[in-house]
This record gives C-alpha cells, sequence and structure tokens, in this order.
C-alpha cells in the first residue's frame, strides 16, 4: 500500500482529535432552548467529552497491545459519528446531549492517542518526524472548521451544529480503505522464561511477518516497544527439482585405520589434492521479468555448501551454508529476501562445494560420508505488483561449468586460479534427481558470519618463508592483501604451534588434514582468502611472496 494512502489515512483521524469542543460555540442557543436546565449542567456537555477521551486514553496502549491499532480507530471514529450524530435527531432532553457528549469524548480518546502510534508504526527518521508536524496541524485544522462550521449551522437551530460530525462518516471510510491493517500478536510471559511460540495455523506459508515487544514489570512499568524486527514462516510444498552437475566421482582413499594413523606407520601414498580432488561448480539459470516485483523470495539449500548469487551480486554474507547436519535426517534450508537484485535480465548463480556432505571429513580422510554427487534445490517466488507470481527453480534450466576453484575442502583446504573464470560458453547441462524433501526443514540456527577481524600480533622470517603469529588459536580463516603477479603461486599453511626451535610445525596428524590454501596469481592487487573452508591455527607460513 502506497505511503500517499497511508498518509491520508492517518491524517484524516487527526481532524477529529479536538472535536469534543466544537459545539461550544452553539452553548447559548442550547441554554435557551433548555431554559429549566442550570448553566452549569448544559456547559458539561463542553466538559464530559475530556472526560471520557482521559479515561479511553489511558486504557488504549494495553488494548492496542491485542487489538489491531486501525481496528481501534474505526471504534474511535464510531463512537464520534453516534455521539455527534443522534443529537441531530433526538434532542429532547438535556441527558441525550451529556451522553452523547461522553460518547464523542471516547471516540476522541481513541483517535488522539492513535494517531501518533500509527505514525511510529508506518513512518522511520524524517518521514516520522514531519508526519508527527503534519499530525499537529491538522488536529487544528480539524478544530478550526469544525467549529467554523458549527457556529454558522447553529445561529438559526442550534442543534444543527451537530451536523459537523458528518465529516467523521468520511474520515470512517478513508480509515477503512487507506489505512492497512497492522497485525498484533500478544504474548505475556513471565520472567522466567524468554521464549514462546505462535500457533502456525495462524501463519501463512513463505511469508514474512514483523515482530515488536515489550516489558511489563510487577510495578505494571511498561518498556518502549523493541526494535522491529522479522522473521519469514516455511515453504511447505516445494516446486523446484534437485539438480546435479556433470561431477567426477569422489576417489577412492587406500584403507587406513586408526592404530596405522596415529601410531607412527607410514601413511598410505597420495596424489596431489588436484588430482584427488574435484573443482567446485558453478550453476545458473537465466531468466526474463516483464512485469514490476513487489516481492522476490529466495529459498534454497544444498548437498554440499554453497552461497548463491543473482545478477552477479551475492544476496548474502553468511557461509558454509547449509550448515552441517545429518543431512539424510535433517538438512536446513535458507530463506532470503532478493527483491532489490533483480532487473528485467536476469541471472542466478549458485556456486557450490563439497563442504561437510561429500568432503573428506572423517576421522581417517575418507571422503562421501552423506553422498557423493553434490546437488542444489531451490526457488524463486516472485511476487508482482498486480498480485500475481511466478516460481523460477531448479529444474533442467540450469547449465554449469567451473571456474577459480581447482578444489576445495574443509580439512585440506583450498586452491585459486585467479586467472580462470567460468566458462558459461561451454557450460555442460545439469541432472534432475529425486531425493525425498522431508528432511528440509527450515535454518534452525543463526547464519555463519565473519567477526571482528583479529590482526597478527608478529610478523617474521622463517627461512625463505613470512612466519605470522596472531597471538591466540583460532578457528577461522585469513585475508591476505597484497598484489600477485600471473602465475605466481601463493601457499599458506596453518598450525597450532611452533617446534622448539621457534619454526613453523604441523601439528595435525592424519591423513587428508593439510590446512593448506594455494593462490595463483593474475597481475593485480588482490585480497586472498578461501570460501569454502576454515582452518584451526595460530600461526601461518606463507610461501611464495618475496
Amino acid at each position: 500500500m502506497s505511503k500517499l494512502r497511508v498518509r491520508i489515512g492517518i491524517l484524516s483521524i487527526a481532524l477529529l482529535s479536538m472535536c469534543g469542543i466544537v459545539i461550544t460555540p452553539a452553548f447559548s442557543e442550547i441554554i435557551q432552548a433548555f431554559p429549566k436546565v442550570p448553566a452549569t449542567t448544559i456547559q458539561m456537555i463542553g466538559s464530559l467529552p475530556s472526560l471520557g477521551q482521559l479515561i479511553i486514553s489511558l486504557l488504549v496502549g494495553r488494548l492496542a497491545m491485542s487489538i489491531p491499532k486501525k481496528r481501534l480507530a474505526l471504534i474511535g471514529v464510531t463512537s464520534v459519528i453516534i455521539g455527534g450524530i443522534v443529537p441531530i435527531f433526538w434532542h429532547s432532553q438535556i441527558a441525550i446531549l451529556l451522553v452523547c457528549a461522553f460518547v464523542v469524548g471516547i471516540g476522541v480518546g481513541f483517535v488522539s492517542t492513535l494517531t501518533p502510534m500509527l505514525i511510529s508504526i508506518f513512518f522511520k527518521g524524517e518521514a516520522r518526524a514531519s508526519m508527527m508536524g503534519f499530525n499537529t496541524a491538522f488536529n487544528s485544522l480539524g478544530a478550526v472548521l469544525m467549529m467554523s462550521a458549527a457556529g454558522i449551522l447553529g445561529s438559526k437551530m442550534c442543534f444543527h451544529s451537530y451536523y459537523v460530525f458528518l465529516l467523521a462518516v468520511l474520515v470512517f471510510f478513508l480509515v477503512l480503505f487507506m489505512l492497512p491493517l497492522d497485525k498484533v500478536e500478544k504474548v505475556n510471559i513471565n520472567s522466567s522464561s524468554n521464549q514462546f511460540h505462535l500457533n502456525s495455523t495462524d501463519l501463512l506459508d513463505h511469508t514474512t511477518y514483523n515482530w515488536q515487544v515489550r516489558v511489563t514489570d510487577n510495578r505494571r512499568t511498561v518498556s518502549p516497544w523493541s526494535s522491529k524486527m522479522v522473521f519469514t514462516t516455511e515453504l511447505k510444498h516445494w516446486n523446484a527439482k534437485w539438480i546435479e552437475p556433470k561431477q567426477d566421482n569422489i576417489s577412492e582413499e587406500e584403507p587406513l585405520d586408526l592404530a596405522a594413523m596415529f601410531g607412527g606407520k607410514p601413511m598410505p601414498k597420495q596424489t596431489s589434492p588436484e588430482q584427488r580432488l574435484r573443482p567446485v561448480q558453478y550453476l545458473r539459470k537465466n531468466f526474463k521479468l516483464h512485469k514490476p516485483v513487489k516481492k522476490a523470495q529466495l529459498f534454497m539449500t544444498a548437498h554440499g555448501i554453497y552461497y548463491p548469487m543473482i545478477n552477479g551480486q551475492r544476496v548474502t554474507q553468511a557461509q558454509f551454508m547449509p550448515d552441517f547436519t545429518s543431512y539424510k535426517n535433517i538438512l536446513q534450508y535458507q530463506y532470503f529476501d532478493i527483491t532489490k537484485f533483480l532487473g528485467t535480465v536476469n541471472n542466478w548463480t549458485v556456486v557450490l562445494a563439497d563442504g561437510w556432505y561429500s568432503g573428506c571429513i572423517s576421522t581417517t580422510g575418507n571422503g562421501g560420508q552423506f553422498g557423493d554427487k553434490n546437488g542444489i534445490l531451490g526457488e524463486i517466488i516472485i511476487t508482482y505488483a498486480d498480485k500475481t507470481q511466478d516460481i523460477i527453480k531448479t529444474d533442467w534450466d540450469f547449465k554449469s561449468t567451473t571456474g577459480k576453484y581447482i578444489y576445495s575442502d574443509i580439512f585440506i583446504g583450498e586452491k585459486q586460479n585467479l586467472n580462470q573464470e567460468p566458462d558459461w560458453n561451454n557450460a555442460q547441462n545439469v541432472d534432475e534427481v529425486s531425493y525425498s524433501l522431508d528432511n528440509l526443514i527450515p535454518q534452525d540456527a543463526q547464519y555463519v558470519h565473519e567477526l571482528p577481524a583479529i590482526s597478527a600480533k608478529k610478523i617474521c622470517r622463517d627461512e625463505d618463508a613470512i612466519l605470522v603469529d596472531f597471538g591466540q588459536v583460532i578457528a577461522g580463516k585469513i585475508k591476505l592483501s597484497t598484489y600477485l603477479g600471473i602465475g605466481v603461486s601463493v601457499k599458506i599453511e596453518h598450525s597450532e604451534v611452533l617446534d622448539k626451535d621457534g619454526h613453523f610445525f604441523n601439528n595435525i596428524t592424519g591423513r587428508n588434514k593439510d590446512q593448506t590454501d594455494y593462490f595463483v596469481g593474475r597481475g593485480d592487487f588482490e585480497t586472498l582468502t578461501p570460501d569454502f573452508t576454515f582452518h584451526g591455527f595460530r600461526y601461518i607460513k606463507i610461501t611464495g611472496l618475496t
């Protein structure tokens, strides 16, 4: 809904914020109409709205915790209509006028309290400050217009002054059709609990909801509302198909038992990681959009670890998705709002590595613990401005190729040749495959993100290499900014300790526990960092930089 319509809805309510006093110009005529009623009683027509307003103002805050504010506003406007229009037709007794004045006050209590609340919900920053100013102006404007009209209408017949309340009928319809319905979920929790569960049957599928909380203590002190937060409900029906790029089978390792691994016996011979590991895959699909987009939602997961891109831009800084789970029993899928990344002509690219799913993560260094073939499952739900929808999904239309990642493994490490770009001209078709979707669950934990960087504490030479000490053992990965000549290879090894002479010492024992990354230059200044692995280390040894 456009902000203009919201402004109209809110400011129309503001016109009624001072309508409790608009009948005062007709007091002299009302006194003449009731000659036997004391003037002080008639003057209560002007004071009773303030009493009604005071009572309701104290209650609105609590009511707004469980009732949408739009509905409360409609209740308030309706009260003004009833209290203002009834005296046009029934005015033979002063009691009717007094009761109606109190009812008008109830309505004013609602509308005057709710307008600032509505502004705080629908507007932020400078827009909110501007609307607060307009709210004050419209309060005064409504009072001036209604009092002037009441004086003119009541000059011949005092009860004609009440016709000014017909303005409230117009306001009712403006609020009804212009103002969106705000949703409220009221949950009371005691001080020993910080969790609660919503009834999922009340929520729509794959829908984003805003939520806020505030706290009432045992002295009934109410905190301010928290900042607005969001959650998105699960995708219960998948239209997408699992797809797998063309890829080699995982290389089988020689048998190795733990006694040989830790007992000092010779390890079975291995070929280089480049020979036995697979390259990281790039998968891409092109699509066009022909109508204005209101919202675009990406739901996605993988066998392997991945990051998605739309039109060459990463849609998230989260890493190692979909995380390490038991895969066949539980596989998390992720959600991203990608609206801002889309244009008319688009491409959806996914970069996919072995990760925990098929990488060499067993104690003995074997791969394929959960599967042999990496793949992805995902769909983009496009909601257009006209409320129609399209679904862009993983299927036969994807193509796959390789690029700069020669290989990547959680424990072995990663090699990047920065000269190699994805070759989409020679991309291959993908395979649609069938897996059960019963193991899919929404992301159940926080995404993995980079923490603030830890700077090197000491840098020195170690023979022909550079030795860097970070001062503490960490789990992470390095970022190295340097010029790297064309074809120049930099080797970065990781370790937790030094030997007794202060030289680099690889203390990680076992097969496929290399913890070594390689980068091959393209003749440019680079920031080097692996994307699909991390290491446990305090020290790194850099070989290849002069």
